[in-house]
């Protein structure tokens, strides 16, 4: 090598120019170096030094070939072989990175800095063992490299090698107590281990040395969703926020917080500043799907898991999620076609198979739903959910025994599973059970279908307990139009107690409950509520009263009609030339059995086929059911004239007989003493037993029953022929 030579003035400038380097004075620095260049082109040591001042500043390509121009030089500096891997590996090309560590190593063999570079690089192309062996090799010649035992732990971890990442992170905080990543890391591992509680003490640890790092306060917003407590969680998602306002995955982190409070709105705007900070963000936009789900938008929702699944195709979730919206939809086929998708990607994915499970027992097909809860309980034994659901259907096959065990393990493995008490607690009822099936009914107020109905009242609730001479009575409705005009029959029992009642109704009754026997005062759900001692909801008066079959209070009719509206009705209808027959066939399309209860109207063709004058008693008539209905045969629809029941009564006192299926409108004509022919699915309503064809709780009632699951034109036939037989 025939390199000139500085001078003694040059050297003078080049220890100047080393000394700004070292005192961080980089522009400077680099202007002395660039000046001395001009005159010591070939000087390795500049090269190499403006070199590394370039890849301190983040200048990878420009150190890279002052790198490599020195080593043209010169090429058996080991230091600079290092840097070179260093800029390499910052500019993405690590597999020449390893290369340029390896000949570092070939010319300085003890380079413990060469070997820690080499085991990160080599981490991050995946090659655990060797990246294992290189970190190894950094200790041995150097047992206090704190560094190394941090990297050596990371590669452990990515071996599933957890309790040696423990060890390895243990050794560089014995030698640096301080080592705030350390922490962060054996927090890590402890997490992978379920070790939760030492997981939150290094974290903590961490946090208490970094204060300022968003990293741990996200993190430790994870580890408290896990650890269930979500006020602390989302506390921390904040606070990672605040410190990295364009923290995206904390905004999810905080929305799926927001989402399980049912907090919809604000869980969508936490979704959407992710997305707007990273728009290609699969699991921002599936997590705002969730909250469009919640919010009820269903089509909103579809389009964000679809586009989830545009740039995650293999997202199971998201795909799950999709099935549940098609579900909700009632496009059965494609919630299946959803579910199939999630399996092929996830074959374990327990929930997908209870949710394809689910849309197979609304299609009716429950023996095909029994084997996908079955295959979600392979996939997860301690699946509660799946065994209560799978008792569900058991029950609609009449399957009671093998649906009471399910239940009962659902409840073993949730002993506070209000959901699985609730529906066995339908099923004791259905069964004539009322000794265990009503006190069992009282969890529904736990049930997340209807916990909102649970009034936050100061006063005591009544359930038949102690004595109420003297004390007023707030009675208040729940759930449905039909469960309130059948229970409010109880009410006429409390003048012998001595009580005063108030009974809260549905405003749609509130005229319609004007009729009914018994001393009371009647207010609109949503009234100010004057004061009270007790309280008890409509459907715990059965419990109050221990009700059994055999004490039913039937004495009929308790409601009447309004005669006002009555001669309106007599007179719109005109004289009557033929038996009028009202008819319903279908209740609320928002109602979560109307898949099970209701019939569409082209099932109806033979019975309308009868030369009998047939009406419509419903109120809500679907826009493509009044054109079948055209197309079957004349019938009279009236659902303009219904405003509130006692409109709705009126009409139906004039029909001299009513065939529904299970409607509210069945309890009014049960209540008003006319005779009602009721169409019930084969597995029916609690209220309606089994095995019988007439009502306990309506005398003038006749029960008809599918034989078989999902048909309903036997039944119509059968009722075409009784029809006949009575009045033709």
């Amino acid at each position: 090598m025939n390199l000139k030579n500085p001078t003694p003035e040059q050297n003078q400038q080049i220890q100047e120019a080393f000394f700004l380097h070292k005192n961080g004075q980089f522009a400077e620095a680099t202007k002395q170096y660039q000046n001395l260049l001009l005159d010591l082109p070939e000087h390795p040591q500049l090269l190499s030094s403006l070199g590394l001042l370039n890849l301190q500043q983040g200048q990878y390509q420009a150190g890279l070939a002052l790198f490599d121009q020195t080593l043209t030089i010169d090429p058996e500096q080991a230091n600079v072989f290092c840097n070179r891997g260093i800029a390499l590996t910052q500019l993405n090309r690590l597999l020449e990175a390893v290369t340029s560590y390896d000949q570092a190593i070939a010319l300085y063999p003890e380079f413990a800095l060469a070997y820690y570079n080499r085991g990160i690089v080599l981490h991050d192309l995946a090659e655990y063992d060797a990246a294992l062996a290189s970190f190894r090799a950094a200790i041995e010649l150097n047992p206090d490299y704190t560094d190394a035992y941090n990297n050596q732990g990371i590669t452990l971890q990515a071996l599933n090698r957890i309790t040696e990442a423990i060890a390895s992170y243990n050794k560089a905080l014995a030698l640096r107590p301080s080592f705030a990543e350390a922490f962060f890391n054996r927090g890590h591992a402890h997490l992978a281990i379920k070790e939760f509680e030492l997981a939150l003490s290094d974290y903590k640890q961490s946090l208490a040395l970094n204060p300022d790092d968003p990293e741990l306060f996200y993190h430790l917003g994870d580890l408290f969703k896990t650890l269930k407590q979500p006020a602390q969680a989302l506390t921390h998602f904040n606070q990672a926020i605040d410190l990295k306002p364009d923290y995206a995955e904390a905004y999810v982190g905080g929305g799926h917080l927001l989402f399980d409070k049912q907090s919809y709105k604000a869980a969508l705007a936490y979704a959407n500043l992710a997305i707007a900070l990273t728009p290609d963000y699969p699991e921002a936009i599936h997590s705002q799907g969730c909250a469009f789900q919640g919010l009820k938008r269903l089509i909103d929702a579809l389009a964000s898991f679809t586009l989830a699944i545009h740039f995650k195709p293999d997202y199971a979730l998201a795909y799950k999620n999709r099935g549940i919206v098609m579900h909700s939809l009632k496009q059965y086929e494609n919630a299946l076609e959803d579910y199939d998708h999630a399996l092929r990607i996830q074959p374990d994915f327990a929930e997908a198979y209870n949710n394809r499970a689910n849309t197979l027992r609304y299609m009716a097909k429950l023996e095909d739903a029994i084997t996908d809860y079955d295959k979600a309980i392979a996939c997860n034994p301690n699946f509660a959910v799946a065994y209560n659901n799978r008792a569900i259907s058991l029950k609609d096959l009449h399957l009671f025994d093998d649906a009471f065990a399910s239940y009962d393990r659902a409840i073993a493995l949730k002993p506070d599973y209000a959901d699985a008490y609730l529906c066995k607690s339908l099923q004791l009822l259905l069964l004539g059970d009322f000794k265990q099936g009503w006190p069992m009914y009282e969890w529904r107020w736990q049930a997340p279908a209807l916990i909102d109905q649970n009034r936050p009242f100061s006063e005591p609730l009544w359930l038949g307990d102690q004595d109420i001479a003297g004390k007023t009575v707030l009675i208040h409705a729940e759930q449905g139009l039909g469960d309130t005009i059948q229970f409010c029959r109880y009410i006429q029992m409390f003048e012998t107690m001595g009580a005063t009642v108030i009974l809260e109704v549905q405003p749609a009754l509130h005229t319609l409950l004007g009729s009914l026997k018994g001393h009371f005062s009647l207010i609109n759900k949503g009234e100010s509520l004057p004061a009270f001692d007790l309280h008890c909801p409509m459907l715990s008066l059965p419990l109050a009263f221990k009700t059994t079959l055999d004490n039913i209070p039937a004495q009929i009719p308790y409601l009447g009609v309004d005669h006002k509206k009555k001669t309106v009705w007599q007179q719109r209808l005109g004289q009557k030339r033929l038996p009028r027959i009202g008819l319903v066939w279908s209740g609320s399309i928002s109602h979560n059995n109307d898949y099970n209860r209701s019939i569409g109207p082209e099932t109806l063709a033979p019975l309308l086929g009868l030369p009998l004058e047939f009406h419509c008693l419903q109120q809500e008539i679907r826009d493509d059911e009044v054109t079948t209905l055209k197309q079957i045969s004349p019938i009279y629809l009236h659902n303009d004239y219904l405003g509130d029941f006692s409109d709705t009564a009126a009409l139906v006192d004039e029909m001299d007989l009513i065939i529904s299926v299970d409607t509210s409108i069945i309890h009014l004509a049960g209540a008003l003493g006319k005779p009602v022919w009721i169409l019930l699915s084969y597995s029916p309503d609690f209220r309606w037993l089994l095995d019988r064809d007439d009502s306990p709780w309506y005398p003038t009632a006749t029960l008809y029953r599918q034989k078989t699951m999902g048909d309903w034109s036997a039944l119509i036939t059968q009722v075409t022929e009784q029809l006949t037989n009575h009045f033709l």
